[in-house]
């Protein structure tokens, strides 16, 4: 039951709205593009394009927003796996 709310939570948040774009990429910062699959579909989905440093920021955003989700519910005494 946790783990699917818990998935439930971080399907409906977007990973790349937290991180803001930077004004100017370094040149070595390459573009790397992705396909995200929207939840629920099979077939919707969109490309996102982003620099390499901007993926590991948007992937630090949601490893801390994981952190701290787990952590309010084991501050509420759920059962954390």
């Amino acid at each position: 039951m946790f783990s699917l709310m818990l998935l439930a939570m971080l399907a409906a948040g977007d990973p790349t709205a937290a991180v803001p774009a930077p004004a100017k990429p370094a040149k070595e910062d390459k573009i790397i593009c992705r396909y995200i699959e929207t939840t629920g579909s099979r077939v919707a989905g969109e490309r996102v394009c982003m620099a390499k440093s901007q993926w590991t920021r948007a992937a630090q955003a949601t490893s801390e927003g994981l952190g701290r989700a787990i952590d309010s519910f084991s501050a509420q005494g759920v059962k954390v796996p």
